[in-house]
């Protein structure tokens, strides 16, 4: 898209809003982290923000950054050079979306406008050509004056994309709009509900420093302990454990919009929390074989653990071979199965075991569960099989 962005200054506040926090993470490193994931390559502050010269040297700046330049020292393209330059107004928070949209928007064409809404008359993002710079002075640079430099459409901006000044979202209670950008297509009604309502705790551990990785853990043991309740086989220790196991799925909804609120995805994160909800998922389904088959002959609790948890292993692997395929293909559109078998392949079924150890039905769960995990490796097999061939045939 632009291989050069000029961020700019707040019209009113300057670059005061650069160092303030939202959630543990100040707005300068969230524009910043938020351009890197859109591609920016470089980032050239002007004149006017010697003042952050001594914040950058005094704190530390994440990796996933792009190189950040001041006007003096940055190797900017001549007039005649064709790629266009990003403008960005300061005090403002987006996605990657924004920029995404914005691209899409000009339709090929190196200068344009965005606003956030048609009735305002700054615009948050300018696209111009390098001559522009050239022809103004830097002093004068403000995202207001590059616009009105060019001859070019302006554009507003659709309501579903993520764009908010950092005056509002630091008002009481409307940082929760950020919730809105921490979601994934598979997420359920109830699961938008518990980030709602721990969003208030989310907020005092993103400030405090708690990294995901640390609730993930904890969400771990919490299960592990549930099981432990449930293996027991009596009836109150079978309703604690499925409170525990409640708050453990509580726990792991969490660790995930904690990391995207912070910005602090990783392939490492991704993969503990993987790991560890496969382990807890295996030891809530033997908990349940053993509260319901403890006392039974050892060979029925042994076939129901060999076709349930010799079931769940071979879905989870099926299942990471069809992810492997998809993205080797580099399909966007899943087919209706797999986006089916992806909704229901969430360990989203505390509720349930709480209902069912209140009316001591542990039994019909299992049961339950013994079909539906066969349908489902089954189904992922015909899918993997499905997709191999199609690759191969291509």
């Amino acid at each position: 898209m632009w291989p050069y962005a000029l961020l700019l200054p707040d019209p009113k506040d300057g670059w005061v809003w650069a160092t303030r926090s939202l959630l543990g993470l100040p707005h300068l490193v969230r524009v910043l982290v938020t351009l890197h994931r859109a591609g920016i390559r470089e980032i050239i502050l002007p004149p006017d923000s010697a003042a952050l010269r001594h914040w950058f040297a005094s704190c530390h700046i994440r990796p996933d950054v792009p190189v950040v330049r001041w006007w003096d020292e940055a190797d900017w393209p001549d007039g005649s050079a064709a790629s266009p330059i990003l403008g960005i107004c300061g005090g403002i928070l987006f996605t990657p979306q924004l920029l995404v949209w914005f691209h899409e928007a000009l339709a090929g064409a190196a200068m344009g406008k965005a606003l956030r809404h048609a009735q305002e008359t700054m615009p948050v993002l300018v696209s111009f050509t390098p001559e522009v710079l050239h022809q103004h002075e830097p002093q004068a640079w403000t995202c207001t004056y590059l616009a009105s430099c060019i001859a070019a459409p302006t554009i507003s901006l659709p309501s579903d994309v993520f764009c908010h000044t950092v005056q509002e979202l630091e008002q009481p209670g409307r940082d929760r709009a950020f919730l809105s950008t921490v979601g994934k297509p598979t997420d359920r009604w109830h699961v938008e509900w518990v980030r709602r309502w721990t969003f208030p705790a989310l907020r005092w551990l993103a400030r405090v420093g708690v990294k995901p990785n640390h609730i993930t853990g904890v969400g771990c043991g919490v299960a592990l302990v549930a099981c432990w309740c449930i293996a027991q086989g009596e009836y109150w220790a079978g309703i604690w454990g499925a409170l525990l196991l409640y708050a453990s799925w509580v726990l792991d909804c969490m660790d995930g919009t904690l990391a995207r609120l912070t910005l602090a995805e990783s392939a490492f994160g991704q993969k503990l929390d993987t790991l560890l909800g496969h382990l807890s998922n295996l030891c809530i389904f033997a908990a349940l074989i053993w509260a319901v088959y403890g006392e039974e002959p050892v060979w029925k609790g042994a076939v129901m653990a060999l076709f349930i948890l010799g079931g769940i292993v071979a879905a989870q692997r099926l299942s990471a071979i069809g992810k492997k395929i998809h993205r080797q293909r580099g399909s966007s559109h899943p087919s209706r199965l797999h986006a089916f078998l992806e909704k229901i392949n969430h360990r989203d079924y505390a509720v349930l075991i709480f209902v069912l150890a209140v009316v001591k039905g542990f039994h019909i769960f299992l049961w339950l569960s013994l079909v539906g995990i066969q349908v489902y490796w089954v189904l992922q097999l015909w899918l993997v099989r499905r997709r191999t061939r199609t690759a191969a045939q291509t």
